[in-house]
């Protein structure tokens, strides 16, 4: 999955990234979404306006987020309720964290795309943004750092979907194991994401990086093993860890008929590896063979 933004030196649209991964062996899907950049002049853009720099009053205009929604094909982070510090240094956002959004216009916005049969995520983090999305209808928060016991019930009753990310990604200490293990005890479908690429955070002390250089995808199982290791010290059993990374993901995506799951009638999405991701192995090496719909794309055997 990927989310589609808006970038001053980018210009393409949706259309032209299907396009482009048209024929690539992976099931990708796109979240039209805005974004805003917590500069000392906060930048907004989205994937519908592309290059184009917008102001805050742009972001809330009933044509855009319709379309974004209609574009949109899964509740990525379709709205940033706090402003973001990307993978900038803290001296270049100093705005990162900053509301962007207030309730009634969250409602609207989630109004919109609930109406077209959509989904919602956003980007959120701090106590009182979490608690805007909760009141809005928010159908996924991704990061929700520094979520309270509170606000962990609240999503759970409301049915709400976490995407953890325990590298960054937002101006406070990220997911951390313990957060991840009292979100799953709740019954709250997480999926763990790098959000990259971007530094480890540098509180992040459960991680095992020794530098703070820019982590990509290929890190995915190094950042979701604390986590995973913690909940199978507590008793939770391999599938239901996995599901982290697996058939929640799939869940979140719309497409948890399809794969996720080694069952019958689903699309024979599947690894061969050294071990079991994320407990076992950390290393892209450990993964030996990768399938897509049932070919073989990817050996490593003989390497």
């Amino acid at each position: 999955m990927n989310k589609i933004c808006g970038h001053p030196q980018c210009d393409f649209s949706i259309e032209e990234y299907r396009n482009t991964i048209k024929n690539f062996p992976m099931d990708i899907s796109f979240a039209a979404t805005s974004i805003s950049i917590g500069f000392e002049n906060l930048a907004h853009f989205t994937s519908i306006t592309k290059s184009q720099a917008l102001n805050k009053q742009d972001l809330i205009n009933p044509l855009i987020i319709k379309k974004l929604a209609e574009k949109s094909d899964y509740p990525g982070e379709n709205i940033f309720i706090n402003a973001t510090p990307a993978n900038f240094t803290e001296k270049q956002v100093p705005r990162a964290g900053e509301l962007i959004y207030t309730k009634d216009e969250l409602e609207k916005i989630a109004e919109t795309y609930h109406n077209l049969g959509k989904k919602i995520g956003a980007h959120v983090a701090g106590e009182p943004g979490i608690e805007l999305a909760l009141n809005a209808g928010i159908d996924v928060l991704h990061h929700a750092h520094g979520i309270t016991k509170k606000q962990i019930e609240k999503a759970a009753n409301q049915e709400v979907h976490v995407v953890a990310t325990p590298m960054g990604g937002t101006h406070l200490l990220p997911n951390f194991p313990e957060e991840i293990l009292k979100l799953v005890q709740h019954n709250i479908p997480v999926s763990i994401s790098t959000d990259a690429y971007l530094p480890p955070h540098p509180e992040a002390t459960w991680l095992p990086f020794k530098d703070h250089t820019l982590k990509g995808p290929d890190s995915l199982m190094a950042i979701a093993r604390p986590s995973m290791k913690l909940l199978q010290q507590n008793g939770y059993e391999e599938n239901e860890i996995l599901a982290l990374l697996t058939a929640n993901p799939a869940s979140l995506l719309g497409r948890e008929n399809h794969f996720g799951k080694l069952e019958l009638g689903y699309d024979a999405n599947f690894l061969v590896a050294e071990g079991i991701p994320g407990l076992d192995i950390t290393r892209l090496e450990s993964v030996k063979k990768v399938y897509f719909r049932g070919k073989e794309v990817i050996n490593r055997m003989y390497s």
